[in-house]
């Protein structure tokens, strides 16, 4: 047997979640392949020899992707990957982030038309941003077109892109962000409609959701063999009218899932993130950054260290929009940059893209973070994906411990699962806003219970008014 013949006990199979048609993935030796099997082997080399897989390439719209050298035991095609190292979940995301991915499928998809493919899934599972760069990764998901003018996941789309979007530039952050968390809380269109028009509600739920299956048929009649489909009762009447209602509405005067690209596209960059302020939403555009960097300042001392300490993967708390994850990625390749407020962390995204800086925006709640409903779920928790080198922690404590009133214990215990060495901790004696603290919130306090879970390399005072002490400890054994 060649060298370069590998067998199901030489890899790991990345999902095992759904079946594919088209191959599966694994991962071999670090790098991440797709099997593919015999029936796709032949649209699979169309879509390489017709140009379409260099062009998505070139674009930068899938994980670059190539014929592999390598040969599977049973496939006679294996396609090798680029490999993301840090993947975030659409539950993450900020609404520009969804905005842009809701952008990739529509840029895949011109891409594919022009070779007669199209995806036949548009949800954001088969997203994943490379840092900043939203990717399209399941070229499983491409298949030829049946019909010109139809897209066969038009429906899909808009349950998973326009109608989050839209209910998210209105105001209600939580139910979009709820509906985008998981597949199966995906709004139905009968739902979005009844959410957009209250006065519906009046009609029984019976009567809207049966009036909704019909036309979702309607709408999909181009997705159906209207000659073979199974049909149980007076099969010849029905099929007759389904071809005429099929006619009628290729002629747009039913509904159908016909599509425009162009069309749709500007309808999704109409959707406008909302106007509305938060607390620290906007802290960094009201700080002196040239004194923060300047020599001596809190964060050129913070820069500093961490090139000292020859620090490469730094995961950052509260983050904000941004500002020194910036100014790191200039000098280290993995960044991950969180914080809980969804207009910070916009803002985040924003300054990220404008500048091109190698960091991977997250929308996070470290206390409450949101797990998937998975059976991979260990895998897929946010501790293990972020887990990095060193954890920044600034001006975050105090909000935790006087704030929202967390326990230390607590505090430190989930700040350490993200962290496999070092951590860059801040203390605020003067509390929230240097308001009044009780006794107990002190200095002392603090460092005590540091030493419970690190071993101190460094005490310093960040701030010329004492208002911010960096501690940085190594995690202990």
């Amino acid at each position: 047997m060649q060298d370069n013949v590998i067998k199901y006990s030489d890899i790991e199979i990345f999902s095992k979640t759904n079946i594919d048609p088209v191959g599966f993935l694994f991962v071999y030796k670090d790098k991440f392949y797709r099997a593919i099997k015999d029936e796709a082997v032949e649209d699979i080399f169309f879509l390489f020899n017709s140009g379409a897989i260099k062009e998505l390439n070139d674009l930068n719209l899938i994980p670059y992707t190539k014929i592999s050298d390598l040969k599977f035991e049973d496939h006679k095609l294996v396609l090798e990957h680029e490999r993301i190292e840090v993947i975030t979940y659409s539950s993450e995301w900020s609404f520009e982030m969804l905005k842009a991915s809701a952008k990739l499928i529509i840029d895949v998809n011109k891409v594919l038309f022009k070779y007669g493919f199209e995806t036949k899934d548009a949800h954001y599972n088969n997203i994943v941003f490379d840092k900043y760069i939203p990717k399209f990764v399941d070229i499983g998901s491409f298949h030829r077109r049946k019909n010109p003018k139809y897209w066969e996941c038009k429906d899909e789309y808009y349950r998973s892109f326009v109608y989050p979007l839209k209910i998210w530039a209105a105001g209600n952050s939580q139910l979009a962000k709820r509906s985008i968390s998981d597949p199966s809380s995906l709004l139905l269109r009968y739902e979005y409609t009844l959410y957009k028009h209250p006065f519906l509600r009046v009609i029984p739920k019976s009567i809207i959701t049966k009036a909704s299956f019909l036309l979702e048929v309607l709408r999909n009649l181009s997705k159906f063999d209207l000659d073979n489909m199974l049909i149980v009762h007076n099969p010849e009447f029905k099929r007759k009218v389904l071809k005429i209602l099929h006619k009628i509405s290729l002629c747009g005067f039913l509904p159908h899932n016909s599509i425009n690209l162009n069309r749709l596209e500007r309808k999704v960059k109409r959707i406008k993130r909302p106007v509305y302020s938060s607390k620290w939403g906007d802290y960094h555009s009201r700080v002196n950054k040239a004194e923060l960097f300047k020599a001596g300042g809190r964060f050129d001392m913070i820069i500093n260290l961490i090139k000292e300490y020859n620090l490469t993967e730094i995961f950052e708390i509260g983050g904000n929009q941004g500002m020194l994850s910036i100014e790191l990625s200039k000098f280290i390749d993995k960044i991950i940059c969180s914080d809980y407020d969804e207009v910070a962390v916009d803002g985040m995204y924003l300054n990220i893209l404008e500048t091109k800086s190698k960091i991977t925006p997250v929308l996070l709640d470290i206390m409450h973070p949101i797990y998937l409903n998975s059976p991979f779920i260990e895998k897929s928790k946010p501790q293990v994906r972020f887990k990095s080198q060193a954890t920044l922690v600034l001006a975050v404590t105090h909000h935790l411990i006087l704030g929202q009133k967390k326990s230390i214990y607590e505090i430190f215990e989930t700040i350490l699962q993200y962290t496999k060495e070092y951590l860059f901790i801040e203390f605020m004696p003067r509390g929230i806003d240097k308001g009044p603290v009780p006794d107990w919130y002190n200095f002392d306090w603090f460092k005590e219970h540091c030493e419970k879970y690190l071993d101190i390399l460094l005490i310093r005072q960040t701030t010329d008014d004492g208002s911010r002490i960096l501690f940085l400890g190594k995690v202990k054994n």
